[in-house]
């Protein structure tokens, strides 16, 4: 069985997502948001990346997105 340590990534971090692009690449090769759009979710607040990590390698990451004023930066 795969053990895979889970992190939910809140805020914009480069060096994580060089570790995370390729993956994000090959499993959304059509219709792939770009990087900015990525990165604006985040800002703003209503998305988070999330990534899979064996071994101390990027194997597995999921982007989330939310309902407008229900996420980190929301007074719900």
């Amino acid at each position: 069985m795969l053990e895979l340590e889970f992190t939910t990534i809140e805020e914009w971090d480069e060096a994580m997502w060089a570790r995370m692009e390729r993956i994000y690449h090959e499993a959304f090769q059509s219709g792939a948001k770009t990087k900015v759009i990525l990165r604006s979710m985040l800002d703003r607040g209503v998305g988070y990346l999330h990534t899979g990590v064996h071994q101390g390698k990027v194997v597995a990451m999921a982007v989330t997105g939310l309902e407008e004023g229900c996420g980190p930066h929301s007074d719900h």
